[in-house]
This record gives structure tokens, sequence and C-alpha cells, in this order.
């Protein structure tokens, strides 16, 4: 404004005008700026990055004691370039007595018998869609599966199939 009323007194001149497109991508690129200082605060859990590797074997011999269970990263819908990259999470958090896993609908019998598992069906399909699904789970429950991961898995478990082969 200051620089347009300098122009009507001849102190500027030749004024350009921004476009309000290019006006809404900086508005945007602000916004993403405040929004990636915003994701700093809370805890997201390990870097992918960071995690140690873990191979199927490795992951069976200890995930009873010390209560792991498999689940895939989850590509968002119809993502089909997303990597197929199963993580180890470690639900021992979840498992204590004076944790919301006591209030949850599931129960601690659910959580219990999917030690050693891959659990990525189980929690992100709805049983009507899937008949191996329990619930396609919420944003706030895929942040507390992102929190709790240990390791990563090396290639994929094993199929049913191959399991029993």
């Amino acid at each position: 404004m200051l620089i347009y009323a300098m122009s009507l007194v001849g102190l500027t001149y030749d004024l350009i005008e921004t476009s309000p497109g290019e006006i809404l991508k900086g508005e945007l690129q602000m916004q993403q700026k405040a929004l990636q200082e915003l994701k700093k605060v809370p805890e997201w859990g390990p870097h992918p990055d960071h995690l140690p590797i873990v191979t199927w074997s490795q992951f069976t011999q200890q995930a009873k004691a010390k209560k792991w269970v498999v689940m895939r990263e989850d590509p968002h819908e119809g993502d089909t370039t997303a990597p197929n990259t199963w993580y180890v999470l470690d639900v021992s958090k979840l498992m204590d007595e004076n944790n919301w896993m006591t209030q949850h609908p599931g129960g601690m019998g659910l959580l219990e018998g999917s030690l050693g598992e891959d659990i990525t069906t189980k929690f992100n399909f709805h049983k009507q869609a899937n008949p191996d699904g329990y619930y396609k789970h919420s944003n706030a429950a895929h942040n507390v599966a992102v929190s709790l991961r240990c390791a990563k898995l090396a290639g994929a478990p094993p199929t049913e199939t191959s399991k029993s082969k």
C-alpha cells in the first residue's frame, strides 16, 4: 500500500502487479513452513532410516518375549507406488495395565493373540471389507503405531502358503 501511495505522487513508477495465483503460492509456502515447525513439536517416534534391520527368523525368535508385532507401512489409499516396508512394533507399552490399551474395545486378548504376527490386515481393514480385518484404525492410532517402531523387517513376512511348506 505504501509503494502504491508513493506512485500516486510520482515517487515510484512502473509498478508490476503480482498475479493472485503467485500470491496464493507464496501464502501456501509460508503456511507450509509454519506447519513444518509445528510438526517438530510432537514425538513421532524414531526415523525409519535409524532403525535396525531384523530378519523374519530374528523377529519370530524374540517376538513373544519382547511383545513385538509386524505391520506394513500403510500407503495412502490408491498409492500403488508406495514401498512395501514392514516395521517391527514394540507393543509392550500398549499392554501396560496403566495404559489406555485396557480401555481399547478389542481388549488385551486381541493384542496378546497377535504377538509375533503381521497385523497389517487386522489393523487397516474393516471386517466388512475384509474377513481377516478387525477395524480400519484412525489417524491417531496410526500415529501411535509409528511411535512404536523399533526395527525394520528385512524383506516381507512369509505368506501363509510359504509358512506351511
